[in-house]
């Protein structure tokens, strides 16, 4: 989004990155920590969500600063990253706003289909990968390939 002085004042905002959240130890007591099963991705947004449904505010605040390597935690643009804001993105939105699933889930798609045709799977990899372990639950840590095969011919 182009800066065109919006970000200049205080305002409420849906969800702030984890990174650069400062909140009451209270206020961590009544809403609870992150959840985990996210294990990567939309974490934050999900705490966020559950704060404002208990009556808090997200403000964003300009002064604030902070310095994040962004994809420290997987490598930018590989098939980690898209699967678990893939897998994770319909998480939150089937806990906190299941209309915007088919809106989520064709925006993604799109994307994956483009990122394919200038010959980076990874984004469609990602997203079938992360819609499917969606569908059957998962959560935490992905299984590595072998085991997610293996698993999937043992379950029926």
């Amino acid at each position: 989004m182009l800066d065109e002085g919006q970000f200049d004042e205080k305002c409420r905002v849906g969800s702030v990155s984890g990174c650069s959240m400062l909140v009451r130890a209270y206020t961590v007591r009544e809403i609870g920590l992150m959840d985990e099963s996210y294990f990567l991705y939309w974490e934050d947004t999900g705490w966020c969500a559950r704060a404002q449904e208990k009556g808090y505010a997200v403000i964003f605040v300009p002064a604030s600063h902070v310095w994040h390597k962004i994809s420290a935690s997987t490598v930018r643009r590989s098939f980690e990253q898209y699967y678990y804001f893939t897998r994770n993105g319909f998480a939150f939105l089937r806990r906190h706003d299941p209309l915007r699933i088919p809106v989520f889930a064709i925006y993604n798609l799109i994307f994956g289909l483009m990122s394919l045709f200038l010959r980076n799977p990874q984004p469609l990899r990602g997203f079938l990968r992360g819609f499917v372990d969606f569908t059957h639950g998962e959560t935490g840590a992905m299984v590595p390939a072998a085991r997610y095969n293996t698993s999937r011919k043992n379950t029926g």
